[in-house]
């Protein structure tokens, strides 16, 4: 089983040559591109894994998935393509959708800066306190508003991963600095391109 936290591919390296990774990224572009020109109900006939619509700033804009599992859309597009770009994927676990107390996203860390690749700025506070919207359109219409309120360079096994998944921990104890009403959560993970497999950018939003 593919480790549940890991967007990265065993392609990313030595057994995928650059020109490669940059066309499959290209296709994966158009595809996005095509899929911001249709509404929920058209996105929903192409995949009924879609649960949504995420824009971040001004830098992510894409559908989301949630899959049977947390392997499927490492490599799979939207439309079902084998891309290694991937999709935007919710954990699995998150059965109840953007209804959970803590919802878990994840997405590749590309060469070309696309997908999850602009979580990296959250690292800067300066970007993070100027950039916090991230808006999401349910595929029911239902649109929600959250602010981003931290972000961390962490690892694969970091405790932020059970939280909402497990019983293990909760939000206000784990979540670096906690808006003190938030109640519902956005986290936000991606790989880094600095040759760690383990390595991990999480960027965390509360319900506004």
């Amino acid at each position: 089983m593919v480790n549940r936290w890991c967007i990265s591919s065993p392609l990313w390296g030595e057994f995928f040559r650059a020109d490669e990774e940059d066309e499959e990224e290209r296709q994966a572009s158009e595809e996005a591109q095509y899929a911001r020109t249709l509404s929920l109900a058209e996105l929903y006939s192409i995949n009924r894994d879609f649960i949504g619509w995420m824009t971040v700033g001004n830098t992510i804009d894409y559908p989301v998935v949630r899959g049977a599992d947390n392997s499927k859309y490492i490599n799979t597009t939207f439309t079902g393509g084998n891309n290694t770009a991937g999709s935007i994927f919710m954990d699995y676990r998150n059965s109840n959708g953007f209804d959970e107390q803590v919802c878990i996203i994840y997405g590749h860390h590309t060469r070309d800066g696309s997908m999850f690749s602009p979580l990296a700025r959250y690292l800067d506070p300066a970007y993070l306190q100027g950039n916090p919207n991230i808006s999401i359109t349910t595929k029911d219409g239902v649109k929600l508003n959250y602010k981003v309120f931290a972000a961390t360079l962490t690892d694969a096994w970091d405790i932020a991963y059970t939280v909402g998944v497990s019983e293990s921990a909760s939000a206000t104890e784990v979540f670096p600095n906690v808006p003190e009403s938030a109640s519902r959560f956005l986290m936000l993970s991606t790989c880094t391109r600095s040759g760690d497999e383990d390595e991990r950018i999480i960027v965390f939003a509360a319900a506004s």
